[in-house]
């Protein structure tokens, strides 16, 4: 088993995510919700990890066999939220938490062949054609809007300041698809970045709430295949149980004493994780 931390509300799985997920049993959690490594624009400095492909279709079938498994685990009807970013063609190099102004670093971004320099990748609509190819239905793509940003120096266009979130459901069935989510406010969704002491690019509370709020009911189970920094299971923990899996033991280590003292102190874990973005930001 590769269970790394357990409560009656929150199992946490240590180890590559594929692997992890072979070992939950089918039909068995109502919602997920994911931030996957986006293609090469962070370096976790963990063996195994994904992002680091060298082509896009290496990327998207090792993504999308993940996802495979997250499909046989939802029940039918069930929301998948994916959030992720796109990738500009360059030489840039890949940075983890903390060396993004380094003039040190390992590794720099392969240029994918059939692109010209400084062109977008469209990752995000690659994906969903992948995932749709593989059985998933594409309900909607929503965008994380993230405010505005200075213009960049010496730039022929504007900065990357939104993400795309992507639901997908798990449909098996004839006739109409219905859905375990409620209707939302919008598609697009504007919160602020926020940061973390040692995950790179954590997404916010807010938007995880948010989403969830819409995807899942009382008592009902979340899964997060990339867990990061736990946000998503922290949420998740508002209104059931999570399902959280990580390969970094680092993470795994900030999600255990986050959700321990959480406990202790008794103060929510959402409200701890709301206090320690306003900290850190």
């Amino acid at each position: 088993m590769t269970i790394y931390y357990q409560t009656d509300r929150l199992t946490l799985h240590i180890g590559d995510a594929l692997e992890a997920l072979k070992q939950l049993p089918s039909n068995s959690v109502q919602t997920a919700i994911t931030s996957p490594p986006y293609f090469n624009l962070c370096n976790y400095n963990v063996t195994g990890q994904m992002g680091l492909e060298e082509t896009i279709p290496e990327y998207l079938s090792n993504l999308t066999a993940v996802f495979s498994e997250v499909r046989r685990i939802l029940v039918n009807g069930g929301v998948f939220w994916v959030v992720i970013g796109d990738t500009v063609n360059n030489y840039s190099p890949i940075r983890g938490k903390g060396e993004r102004r380094s003039p040190s670093f390992t590794i720099r971004r392969p240029m994918q062949e059939g692109y010209c320099e400084k062109e977008q990748l469209g990752i995000p609509a690659k994906l969903i054609e992948s995932m749709r190819s593989d059985g998933w239905m594409f309900r909607r793509e929503l965008i994380w809007d993230k405010g505005e940003s200075g213009a960049i120096a010496n730039s022929d266009t504007a900065p990357l300041t939104h993400e795309s979130i992507l639901q997908f459901c798990k449909w098996e069935g004839n006739g109409r698809p219905y859905l375990n989510c409620k209707a939302m406010r919008s598609s697009v969704l504007r919160y602020p970045a926020v940061s973390h002491q040692i995950h790179p690019c954590p997404f916010p509370a807010q938007l995880a709430r948010e989403l969830l709020n819409a995807s899942q009911k009382d008592s009902e189970t979340v899964l997060d295949p990339f867990s990061g920094s736990g946000v998503s299971l922290f949420i998740g923990q508002e209104r059931g149980r999570a399902i959280g899996v990580e390969l970094n033991p680092e993470f795994c280590q900030v999600i255990r004493e986050h959700d321990r003292a959480s406990h202790l102190v008794g103060m929510g874990a959402t409200e701890q994780l709301s206090l320690m973005e306003s900290a850190i930001a």
